[in-house]
């Protein structure tokens, strides 16, 4: 929801406290958690951090804007995803499906597992997510003093094929990688002091040529993910029986305590 107010260079706190008109000077348009920061902020330490908020909110304005434009550019650059989907968005699907992923979308599980065979629109939907995890994210302004402020990076999710992930982590056995197997690893299972994966999409679980390490490696990062409540997508072309048999019972009983199970019938 979004809610305009009068706001001017000169605004005073009973500005906020009509909700009226609009900012002539910069156009803005403030959400509703703008407002309450604002009139929090105000009413604590008066105009003091009035310039400061303003050019705060513009701030974020600017990356807000620029993320909308540049979204399939993050996505490919920062997020990893495949050119062929980077055109992947919520407004594909279908009602049905959107009613089946309603807990994920809302927050209410962290995870979804995606099953079936191939071109029935598993990546598309996970991309789809993806972008618009980004686009709906909020950014928090934090003030460090009435003249000092920053607006908050999102967390943005990231797209690894499950084959690639295990190709990566063996990557790190040779001893020129910077990255130690430790460090990638916390890096997807989103325990990293640093960067690391909050929301990850898995695409292509059970494509991987299975050995006694890839089988211990895929579910300790499921395990992992599990125990943080991270958000995770998982995309395979077998079911959880059928994952059950090519691992172990555990491998899918953790899918299954982590992700919704939905199975796409076309997007």
């Amino acid at each position: 929801m979004k809610s305009q107010i009068n706001m001017t260079g000169s605004a005073k706190l009973s500005t906020f406290n009509q909700f009226q008109n609009t900012c002539d000077e910069h156009g803005i348009i403030f959400t509703d958690k703008d407002i309450d920061v604002l009139r929090d902020r105000f009413s604590l330490y008066g105009d003091e951090y009035q310039s400061n908020l303003m050019s705060a909110i513009r701030k974020r304005a600017e990356l807000n804007n620029k993320r909308q434009k540049h979204i399939e550019e993050i996505l490919s650059e920062s997020c990893n995803v495949p050119k062929r989907y980077m055109a992947a968005k919520k407004e594909d699907l279908s009602a049905e499906v959107l009613k089946e992923i309603d807990a994920f979308t809302t927050g209410r599980i962290e995870g979804l597992f995606l099953p079936g065979g191939p071109g029935i629109g598993k990546t598309h939907l996970a991309v789809s997510l993806m972008r618009e995890s980004i686009l709906s994210a909020e950014r928090d302004i934090t003030f460090q003093a009435p003249d000092r402020f920053y607006v908050k990076q999102y967390l943005r999710p990231y797209f690894q094929a499950i084959p690639d992930l295990l190709s990566e982590i063996r990557n790190t056995f040779d001893d020129d990688n910077d990255l130690s197997e430790k460090q990638l690893m916390e890096k997807y299972t989103g325990e990293g002091k640093d960067q690391n994966h909050s929301f990850l999409v898995l695409d292509d679980l059970g494509s991987e040529k299975k050995t006694d390490w890839s089988e211990q490696t895929i579910y300790t990062l499921i395990d992992h993910r599990y125990r943080n409540l991270k958000r995770t997508i998982i995309t395979s072309n077998f079911s959880l029986n059928e994952i059950s048999k090519k691992y172990n019972d555990r491998s899918a009983s953790r899918i299954t305590e982590i992700c919704e199970v939905v199975t796409l019938k076309g997007i």
